[in-house]
């Protein structure tokens, strides 16, 4: 972020809270109180289009296409949010695709008042007529629906990356798209009025991310970042780089541009909705993201949980939807669920589907230490760790990246019985495509002298629930 950007404003950049001290071989963690309510809208998943490329959930006739086992792998998920784009770019009206949207979320069990609309076309290559957010909003009006979320354009900055397909056409300068919000916030302001409107933004472009939240103030109640982890896993990065540096150096971005959007709209609370976001680095031989073994394997795994523990830890997003829920098996980046496979399980999913079980109602408040990773200027801890509990048990994940077995010895009052889970792979070039009991172990926790005692093995992320003592009594 640039100093004209950013500082100018801030006057000095304020880093992620890491909670955890540097220091020593082993991670050492001690759980307190509670400290707020988890926000369990950072754990949402992304879909394309409704008739997008897979030709799932829609086909382009807008006949329902999702296969049993697909929709039964998302309500897996428990997802509590989701997006599309290009909800007005179908070969049906919006009316229908809105209705279509709202099947899809019914059936998987997403609530609508947290499902991300945008209406635009997904390239930004054409504008929509604005009758279009009049339609869309009148039927929503009219069916009862919740949908609320309008996120205005897919990435309206797309001309400056170059590519094989044309994009951004629609805004040639941030000017023609603070035009187009300006017109487009007070009609949906009219219509609806408890409406969220969103504005993206390009963090790394003074134009397109600083700039252009100070000329839209006022005509926006989020920023939609899609904070994607660009660093390169085929070109010398470590594991710890592409896991932790990549992560906190995002994250150090978030925080501040929240700040920015507080000073830049006084008496208003801008929120954070990161719509899109993954690993998302080029293959070996510059490959698309959707190539790359690594995005989706082991290594894209370890990525998402670190910046998953922070999101729901520190609360410096309100929402996030991972990219993408739906994709084919012969691409391995974004391993969810593979149209062409319906049964088959990508490690992305069983993340996601982990994550969904070990995390509490309530965020707690850690202390400890633990070894810190120092690359390129970011320097942090190398296993970050998000402890929240719930009525009977209290819930504990950490990472670790490294590829040696580490010691962890956790604290953790009013508990009873610990089993714990890891999922981990042998290797940065493992499949991203695996079965559930081949990617995720029991792992052993000893109890000693007042506190767990558990190791954390190579390239894993590890789940732990420890049941509350006072459980049965309540």
């Amino acid at each position: 972020m640039s100093r004209k950007g950013t500082l100018s404003v801030l006057t000095y950049m304020q880093p992620i809270q890491h909670r955890i001290e540097p220091g020593g071989a082993r991670l050492e963690i001690e759980t307190g109180a509670p400290s707020r309510t988890i926000d369990r809208r950072a754990l949402g998943l992304a879909f394309h289009r409704l008739a997008g490329w897979t030709g799932q959930p829609y086909d382009k006739q807008g006949r329902w296409t999702l296969k049993p086992e697909i929709e039964r792998g998302l309500k897996e998920l428990r997802l509590p949010a989701t997006r599309f784009y290009g909800v007005a770019d179908e070969a049906f009206d919006v009316e229908d695709a809105l209705d279509k949207v709202a099947e899809v979320v019914r059936r998987i069990g997403v609530p609508e008042g947290s499902t991300f609309l945008t209406l635009e076309d997904s390239d930004a290559n054409k504008l929509l007529p604005l009758n279009a957010y009049e339609r869309a909003l009148r039927h929503c009006l009219q069916k009862g629906y919740g949908f609320r979320h309008w996120e205005v354009a897919n990435e309206p900055y797309m001309a400056l990356f170059p590519g094989e397909k044309r994009r951004g056409a629609a805004y040639a300068t941030p000017g023609h798209y603070a035009e187009r919000l300006a017109d487009i916030e007070p009609l949906v302001r009219r219509l609806q009025p408890n409406a969220m409107v969103g504005l993206p933004i390009l963090h790394t472009k003074e134009d397109w991310g600083a700039s252009l939240m100070a000329r839209c103030r006022g005509h926006y109640d989020f920023i939609v970042g899609h904070y994607y982890g660009f660093a390169r896993a085929y070109q010398g990065a470590s594991v710890e780089q592409l896991v932790i540096t990549e992560n906190y150096r995002l994250l150090d971005h978030i925080v501040n541009m929240t700040r920015l959007a507080a000073r830049l709209n006084p008496g208003r609370t801008i929120l954070q909705m990161d719509t899109e976001w993954g690993m998302h680095s080029p293959g070996p031989d510059g490959e698309r993201a959707d190539d790359a073994l690594r995005n989706g394997n082991i290594v894209g795994a370890l990525h998402r949980a670190v910046r998953l523990i922070c999101y729901l830890r520190e609360g410096v997003v309100q929402a996030a939807c991972g990219w993408q829920a739906l994709t084919n098996s012969k691409l391995p980046g974004y391993s969810f669920l593979p149209t062409n496979e319906p049964e088959r399980r990508g490690v992305l999913y069983w993340l996601q589907h982990r994550f969904a079980r070990y995390v509490g109602d309530q965020a707690l408040e850690i202390a400890g230490r633990g070894p810190y990773y120092l690359a390129k200027g970011t320097y942090g801890p190398t296993h970050p760790v998000l402890a929240t509990q719930s009525e009977d048990a209290l819930y504990l994940i950490t990472v670790n990246p490294t590829q040696r077995t580490v010691e962890a010895r956790i604290r953790a009052v009013r508990t009873g019985e610990a089993q714990a889970e890891a999922m981990s792979q042998p290797s940065p070039d493992s499949p991203a495509w695996a079965d559930e009991d081949r990617l995720i172990k029991p792992l052993r926790v000893r109890r000693t002298s007042g506190e767990y005692r558990l190791d954390l093995p190579p390239l894993s992320i590890v789940f732990i629930k420890f049941e509350r003592a006072d459980a049965r009594q309540m």
